[in-house]
């Protein structure tokens, strides 16, 4: 390599921008073993050194920069990775219901958080930084605006006469304690409720024994156990849906799924929903 104007060091290996252009084709692979040159002669040789070329010029980046910038996980693992099994089901909701009533008067916004999350199966980011504006308590509707949601689609959901308590019940809550502000779900410096700290919210509510995903995987699993047509139930999670599934979207959408999160809330009730969106209903019919 001396002849060529180039000089290593005992143990350094030499870099592709070390290679000077006006090399002959197949230089940096014979220095490295590549072989690439000899392989072209064939089509499965062309590949098969392109393959290889790839590969150790991963190794070579990484190793020179000291980082795995460039890298992904399937370039070391190759085995797929099997979704985690669900962590709640729906014969659990009775226990959490009856445990988020208990706790709602010290950690009202964590339970409101999950209540907002179990009712209509929406994701933590598009709950957190929900505005009262979003819901129409007359109209009884929800707004999703499209820059909240992991589709980046718009998504509007029903409201129902169960879920409407509940909010107001929420925001009384709220003035009693000297908030009237935009969110729902307030953090520091007038903006939502941060991920990390909506999560931590959420651990110290479950003690650790589920996610707020998995709210979200009970509620459909319910669904499906209801008799929640699959289509509706797609809508319903704001799912990106096949454009075979478009074409069976039409105008009772709104009415189906209208129903089908009355039939949920109407369950809900029956194992403990309504001490938490009407409890003086409840205290009253005790009396």
């Amino acid at each position: 390599m001396e002849s060529a104007g180039m000089r290593s060091k005992a143990g350094q290996e030499l870099r592709l921008l070390d290679v000077p252009a006006y090399r002959r084709y197949g230089a940096y692979d014979e220095l490295h073993g590549l072989g690439l040159a000899h392989n072209a002669s064939s089509e499965d040789g062309r590949k098969g050194a392109g393959r290889a070329f790839a590969d150790t010029l991963k190794r070579a980046t990484a190793k020179h920069y000291g980082q795995l910038a460039d890298m992904r996980f399937t370039d070391f693992i190759k085995t797929k990775i099997k979704p985690k099994g669900a962590r709640l089901r729906p014969v659990d909701c009775e226990r959490l219901l009856g445990h988020w009533a208990a706790r709602y008067r010290h950690e009202t916004t964590a339970v409101a958080l999950a209540v907002l999350m179990l009712t209509h199966s929406t994701r933590i980011s598009e709950t957190r930084q929900a505005k009262w504006r979003y819901f129409d308590l007359v109209g009884k509707t929800w707004h999703i605006p499209a820059v909240d949601t992991k589709t980046k689609k718009a998504h509007t959901l029903p409201l129902t006469a169960q879920v409407c308590a509940f909010l107001t019940r929420y925001r009384a809550s709220q003035s009693a304690k000297g908030y009237d502000g935009a969110y729902l779900f307030p953090g520091l410096h007038g903006q939502p409720l941060n991920r990390t700290v909506a999560q931590l919210a959420f651990s110290a509510l479950a003690g650790g024994e589920w996610t707020s995903h998995d709210l979200r995987k009970a509620a459909r699993t319910a669904w499906t156990d209801l008799g929640v047509d699959y289509l509706i139930g797609e809508l319903l999670l704001n799912h990106a849906l096949k454009a075979l599934d478009v074409t069976y979207i039409h105008t009772s959408a709104e009415v189906q799924k209208r129903q089908a999160l009355e039939r949920w809330h109407a369950w809900l009730d029956e194992r403990g929903f309504a001490a938490l969106h009407s409890p003086a209903d409840i205290a009253y019919a005790r009396t």
